[in-house]
């Protein structure tokens, strides 16, 4: 038995005992994400617990195996290029980011001791991509096709207790084309140990909702699906008691029953609260749900459930309100990416997108186009971020290029998946609406309109609380040929549809209308046919964040052949880049959404940034943060300023080029031709006459040092926990050079490591894992992850030419 077995069995007898006497607090769920062996390739046996896995990695999880670094082949063609995780002739080139996926096996070693026998035991898997099979001590759990939503597997009968060893295996396949975008491959999101008494809360089984809410009082209603595998019935008493955000019990509720042998009871239990903190995106209060479950004053089970107070509506005439306020939503759409860790959905990474995207102006995001991680939404319910938790990309037709994708499993699994993606996202006080598909092939048919009634109904059926919608595509024929469809739901989502508002609305006025994906190139005017019409909800850019797969969308739009594309491996139509730096637009898109005085200038760059077509409908301007354009001294420069005050004056050396409106008319626009010299280019918003903001670009001299700059300089030394590190090359002065595009190379010391590495570069073929990476406009990522004991963590940088620049870590 190895040490960190004897750790794990000392931890399970810790929480066994305390739960034989009655203790007020334990655990019943484990993560169990280390101490995994990792295996990339086909085997034969590998389910066998003797199996030998010796010369097998280790890893911990969530871990993505297609991100990772490919082995350079001993031969390789001409027109092949393998460069980090990237092939040139990936089989789905540019669809998945050029990454391969393949066949991955994970083995887990465990002691389970004497004790916890005759208690129920689970594993649960927050998502796997994909086509999982599992077995526990060679006997088989199951499978799960789908790659993102949780399952769980029951594994008492076939487990060993005391001192022989139990092997959970799982095999992944993710083959065959069933992507459109970059979905990485493996455990990638959490693992849980679940041990539990035979009278047990079921797993996701607490249901919190608030039907009633004002400033006086919430009624919130509780439904806890009670298991009770004691073979006889039994009498319990189950607790519920909410804390608020100081921990205080504010309500509670005590009820007795009797549980019937192995037949699942729901009890449903109504607490009052009084003056309630209600959950907004500006003040997102969470409170607490704890559910005892009680057998002759000893407690058998506890769960605690976060959850929030607020109020959703979607009217015909009036839109969206939030606690009775009038709001839209400004959302983008979000994909269950991480830039430079890939798909591996890390805690603080997905915390780290909601804050990004909140600072950004965002305050609603929707999950396109699959259930995204608990983490994401739990970072949603701090933060405040309204989401829409969408199910799938298809139903019974494929999307092409992917014509591997979830079709093939809709019609067994979809029931199976909806019930876990609501059962466990149902209590994130976030979530506003339920996603029943994107954009689906068949919807103008009497199928898909058939579907759509049963998918819809389904819903229902597991949340009444949130209204149903679907994004919804017109792929061919008469757009009214959709209505069938739009009748199933609650409120109607539409993509790349704004032409429609007025008429829908008039011919239909009892349909509620948003858009739900539209395309970024127009965003003046999709924001506009937003606040000029009080029945349209809001809209949904496509994209938020960026994102690698369906790459080079937002520069060569669609219809180019993968050997066109390469080295595209971004998808480039994101206001944040995949390193999380805002892009130009994300400043324009801010000067639409907020009311309070701004002003941003850009240059256009005067040879375009890459080969091909340039801006397309999801794409942007070409334009720069830059005022350093060597060789380019006395030609004409492009500046465009972005304001939302009255008029922005621009100066050159404090030499005013010209003052110019900016107002909806001008599309809060101002243009000049400014021949270029060197200095300070500065933009001043004006209200009546008096400054009310300004933004300036200053030329850089030669790059001379390196600057670090964490997003956090104090992590939890936990093992997980992550520091983003932006890497900056400056002048002498600490001016950003945005023509530095050379090696940066790194070290590190102390109780942590570089998990990725990363730039803006959507051409960028290098690897995310080695402990270098070129500065791309004069920046670059670093990802640190703290280890599992407290102490300093040292990073340096180093370039050739340039002062070094360190930072320091805490990790506590």
């Amino acid at each position: 038995m190895t040490v960190t077995q004897k750790i794990f069995r000392l931890f399970l007898i810790l929480a066994v005992f305390q739960t034989f006497a009655g203790a007020q607090e334990f655990e019943r769920d484990f993560l169990f994400d280390s101490d995994w062996k990792f295996y990339r390739g086909k085997l034969t046996g590998a389910q066998d617990p003797n199996f030998d896995d010796k010369t097998w990695r280790d890893v911990t999880l969530p871990h993505d195996w297609s991100i990772e670094d490919l082995p350079v082949p001993e031969v390789t063609a001409a027109s092949r290029v393998v460069s980090g995780p990237f092939d040139s002739q990936a089989p789905h080139g540019d669809s998945t980011a050029f990454t391969l996926g393949g066949v991955g096996w994970y083995r887990r070693h465990f002691m389970m001791p004497r004790e916890a026998a005759g208690k129920t035991v689970m594993v649960q898997f927050d998502g796997v991509y994909m086509d999982a099979e599992v077995w526990i001590n060679g006997q088989p759990l199951g499978q799960h096709p789908y790659g993102y939503t949780p399952f769980v597997f029951d594994l008492t009968q076939y487990l060993h207790f005391g001192d022989e060893e139990n092997v959970l295996a799982v095999c992944v396949r993710n083959e065959g084309f069933n992507s459109r975008w970059y979905s990485g491959s493996g455990i990638y999101r959490h693992v849980w140990f679940k041990v539990l008494e035979p009278l047990h809360i079921a797993p996701w089984g607490c249901f919190v909702a608030t039907p009633q809410v004002d400033a006086n009082l919430a009624r919130v209603r509780i439904a806890t699906d009670l298991a009770n595998n004691t073979g006889k019935r039994t009498d319990v008493q189950l607790v519920a008691s909410i804390l608020d955000t100081e921990a205080k019990v504010v309500a509670s509720s005590r009820i007795e029953t009797r549980l019937s042998e192995q037949t699942p009871t729901t009890i449903e239990q109504t607490l009052d609260v009084s003056h309630p903190r209600l959950w907004s995106p500006e003040s997102p209060v969470l409170y607490r749900l704890v559910c005892e479950l009680m057998q002759e004053d000893k407690i058998m089970d506890r769960s605690e459930t976060v959850f929030g107070i607020r109020s959703i509506e979607f009217d015909t005439a009036r839109g969206f309100f939030l606690n009775g306020q009038n709001i839209k939503l400004k959302g983008g759409c979000v994909h269950a990416n991480n830039g430079p860790l890939g798909a591996a959905a890390l805690d603080r990474a997905e915390e780290r997108r909601v804050e990004l995207l909140k600072a950004a102006g965002f305050n609603a995001v929707r999950c396109a186009h699959n259930p995204p991680s608990p983490a994401f939404l739990d970072a949603c319910d701090r933060v405040g971020m309204m989401v829409i938790d969408e199910l799938c990309d298809e139903w019974t037709v494929s999307h092409p290029p992917a014509t591997g994708g979830y079709h093939r499993y809709f019609q067994n699994w979809w029931q199976q998946d909806l019930d876990s993606m609501i059962r466990r996202d149902r209590n994130h006080p976030s979530i506003i609406l339920w996603s029943i598909g994107n954009q689906i092939r068949n919807s103008a048919s009497d199928t898909g309109a058939r579907i759509a009634r049963q998918v819809a109904a389904a819903t229902r059926t597991l949340d009444h609380t949130r209204p149903v919608t679907s994004n919804v595509l017109r792929w061919s024929g008469d757009w009214r040929d959709l209505d069938p469809f739009f009748a199933a739901l609650d409120v109607a989502g539409y993509s790349y549809a704004r032409a429609h508002y007025d008429e829908d609305h008039e011919r239909l006025p009892n349909r509620v209308i948003f858009s739900s994906e539209i395309d970024p190139a127009n965003c003046f005017g999709n924001w506009m046919a937003v606040l000029d019409r009080d029945f349209v909800c809001g809209n949904f850019a496509w994209t938020s964040f960026d994102y690698m797969g369906e790459v080079g969308l937002g520069w060569w739009s669609y219809g180019h052949s993968a050997a066109e594309l390469f080295p595209w491996i971004v998808n480039y139509s994101g206001d944040l880049d995949i390193c999380g730096f805002r892009r130009p637009r994300s400043y324009y898109r801010e000067v639409l959404w907020n009311d309070k005085p701004a002003v941003f200038a850009f240059v256009h760059s005067p040879v375009p940034s890459f080969p091909g077509p340039g801006r397309s409908n999801w794409g942007w301007d070409d334009v720069k943060p830059s005022w350093t354009w060597p060789g380019y001294e006395g030609k004409d420069m492009t500046v465009v300023a972005y304001s939302a005050c009255e008029s922005v004056q621009l100066l050159l050396n404090d030499k005013v080029i010209g003052k110019k409106a900016t107002s909806r008319d001008t599309e809060f626009k101002a243009t000049w031709v400014v021949p270029y010299e060197k200095g300070i280019l500065k933009a001043i918003g004006y209200n009546k006459n008096t400054q009310a903001a300004q933004w300036q670009l200053v030329t850089a001299g030669e790059p001379a040092k390196i600057r670090l700059i964490p997003d956090r300089k104090t992590i939890k030394a936990d093992g997980r926990d992550l520091s983003y590190v932006t890497v900056e090359v400056t002048d002498e002065n600490g001016i950003l050079n945005p023509q530095f595009n050379d090696l940066i190379n790194f070290n590190i010391e102390g109780e942590g490591k570089i998990v990725a590495v990363g730039n803006s570069n959507p051409t960028s073929v290098e690897s995310f894992k080695q402990p270098y990476r070129k500065a791309y406009e004069g920046k670059c990522l670093v990802v640190i992850q703290s280890e599992s004991k407290p102490g300093g963590i040292k990073l340096a940088a180093t370039g050739k030419g340039l002062v070094s620049g360190g930072v320091t870590i805490d990790a506590k």
